[in-house]
């Protein structure tokens, strides 16, 4: 089964896409937001091409365990998500993926990363989380 992992923020959102065997994730791509119907159509493609089963979203649980206005966005997203596409959504918490996604990064200094980098890269880090609790790793 092939998840789709999304890393989901105002203005981009980080994909990633699980392999068929639900092991590993690898970074995809980056969407820059246009609007809602763009982003869905952009997503729509990822989703038939890749012949994807379902959605993991990060939840950007705070610290505390409480969920903030910025989790209430995402949650909204997912439900428009699942009604459009008819595909179960799940949800992992994101804590410090983009941080971990920079610190990847930081293991080829050489190489210039842009944020577009980061959110594929924290995509592929929350989709891999999934992937791992899911197989009991």
């Amino acid at each position: 089964m092939k998840v789709l992992g999304i890393d989901y923020g105002e203005k981009r959102i980080g994909i990633a896409i699980s392999d068929e065997t639900g092991q590993f994730a690898r970074g995809l791509c980056t969407l820059t937001r246009k609007n809602l119907s763009s982003d869905f159509q952009f997503i729509k493609d990822i989703i038939f091409r890749e012949r994807v089963e379902g959605i993991v979203i990060g939840l950007p649980v705070q610290f505390d365990g409480t969920e903030g206005i910025q989790c209430e966005k995402v949650r909204k997203f997912a439900a428009r998500l699942e009604k459009t596409f008819q595909i179960p959504i799940f949800f992992i918490d994101e804590v410090l993926s983009s941080i971990e996604a920079k610190e990847v990064m930081s293991l080829r200094p050489r190489r210039r990363f842009s944020k577009e980098d980061t959110d594929r890269i924290a995509a592929a880090i929350i989709l891999q989380r999934y992937l791992d609790k899911l197989n009991g790793v």
